[in-house]
This record gives C-alpha cells, structure tokens and sequence, in this order.
C-alpha cells in the first residue's frame, strides 16, 4: 500500500481555550515536528484556539469527549484509526505532554504498532 506520508501527528484539542501548560506543549509539539503531517481531531461545532485553527482538523461527535471512558473509546474505536489511512504509523500528541526532539521516523523504522 502506498501511504500519503510514513507518520502523521494528531492533536487532540477538546476544549476552546488552553491552560498555560497546554499552551507550552503544543507550541513545542508544533516546532518540533513541523517536517510530519499534523492533524488536529477535535469534536464538532468546537471553535479551535490559534494556532492549531490554521491545521487540518478531523471532526468526531462531541459526545466522543465528554469523559476519559468516552475518549479512550474513540481511541479504540475502529473509526478513529479509518479516517488516517493514509499514513502507515500515528503519534497521538497529548497535550500533557512534552517533546523533546525529532526521532518519531527513527521509531517508525522499528516497526512498532
């Protein structure tokens, strides 16, 4: 299978405003890995905060966000994983999260899934 690009970045963004934290990583998220494909999945009718309003954004129904149980079913579900077929291998971003350098295509190679 011919891929669009060997890995694309999601970012989760399920809220219209980011606490400072939030903020940091995804700003560091963003200049860090802005060579791979970034997708913003955020739920629908969800006015995003800048600057992830400038990136694609895959839309699912809000009620996929309203818990932890509901968004770790999503992330589960089958339907999440259909709509990034186009890419052979997925980092999902939290935005609890900090990244340090570039060696997601490193990781890639190792073949994990």
């Amino acid at each position: 299978m011919a891929y669009l690009s060997e890995v694309v970045v999601t970012i989760p963004v399920y809220k219209p405003e980011l606490t400072v934290l939030e903020q940091i990583s995804l700003k560091r998220c963003l200049e860090v890995l802005h060579n791979h494909p970034i997708i913003v999945v955020a739920p629908e009718g969800l006015r995003l905060p800048e600057p992830v309003d400038r990136y694609p954004v895959e839309r699912f129904a809000s009620s996929c966000f309203t818990s932890i149980v509901s968004y770790s079913a999503l992330l589960l579900s089958r339907e999440y994983y259909q709509r990034f077929l186009a890419y052979r291998y997925m980092l999902i971003h939290q935005l609890d999260a900090f990244v340090f350098r570039d060696d997601l295509l490193n990781w890639c190679a190792r073949g994990y899934d």
